[in-house]
């Protein structure tokens, strides 16, 4: 008995100096160290610039290529037009990555359109920028002034001196305002018919002469673009320039100086169908 006694304080001594040697070579957990953390993608920012204003019958570039991204790369440029409405004129819109390129062609009127850029970059964050564009009208600032009195005298008000009486000028971009081609002719259909009204007025056999060939130049253009269709279209201008009995009498004037008359007759690829509107 008195030699168990003797022993059992040391073995007490030896568990704690154990206890003591675990505890400092760091069998504890709290000083662990914290998992990293993932890294946050920053969102691109996306920059469109252009005009402010676009005139019609014009194609102008648009470019996002100012556009960034601080953290990678951009890899989608998605390109889209609103119109807001407009349903006035011919608009597009041919994206080509970082550019587009804007096409209008003829306008109504004025309109106010918006081209929009989204960009996405590499990670598939995403950044939204709208250009707002005004889209001009170009071809009712030409015109001359409607006259107050536009039938008072035969031959009409001409103010602008183009061949073209103003009233008839203004009735034909109402009558196309989506096609300078169509106006252009309808517009030289006006000016031969201004023609034959002066010559039937005069009685002039030459100027009669002259004007029948004229008339009979603009019959082979408004075939050149309409074809079957031909009479019909001349039927428009013819009813515009001989609106009142004093021109019809004219035209009648010139009409019987024709009577028995061989007329000439004209290929149109070889004549100048169009007056332009200066």
């Amino acid at each position: 008995m008195h030699s168990i006694a003797q022993f059992t304080p040391r073995r007490h001594l030896l568990a704690l100096s154990l206890v003591g040697l675990l505890s400092a070579c760091g069998g504890s957990d709290s000083d662990s160290t914290p998992a990293p953390q993932p890294e946050v993608n920053l969102v691109p920012v996306a920059q469109l610039d252009g005009p402010a204003s676009v005139p019609e019958r014009t194609s102008v570039l648009l470019s996002a290529e100012a556009s960034s991204d601080a953290d990678g790369g951009i890899v989608s440029y998605q390109w889209q037009l609103n119109l807001n409405g407009y349903d006035g004129g011919q608009i597009s819109l041919l994206p080509n990555g970082e550019t587009a390129s804007l096409k209008v062609g003829e306008l109504a009127e004025d309109a106010d359109i918006e081209v929009v850029i989204t960009v996405v970059d590499d990670q598939g964050a995403d950044d939204t920028h709208a250009l707002t564009l005004t889209l001009e009208e170009q071809d009712k600032a030409k015109l001359p002034q409607m006259p107050a009195n536009p039938d008072e005298e035969i031959a009409g008000v001409d103010a602008d001196s183009d061949g073209v009486r103003d009233d008839v000028e203004i009735k034909i971009l109402e009558l196309y305002p989506l096609s300078q081609p169509e106006r252009e002719l309808a517009r030289m259909g006006a000016a031969k018919y201004a023609e034959v009204i002066a010559s039937g007025t005069e009685e002039d056999d030459v100027k009669q002469t002259l004007a029948a060939n004229e008339l009979a130049k603009m019959s082979a253009c408004f075939v050149g673009e309409y074809g079957m269709d031909a009479s019909q279209k001349a039927a428009i201008i013819r009813a515009l320039m001989l609106n009142t009995r004093e021109r019809q009498q004219a035209y009648d004037a010139f009409d019987r100086s024709r009577s028995g008359t061989v007329g000439n007759s004209y290929d149109p690829t070889d004549l100048d169908c169009q007056l332009p509107q200066e």
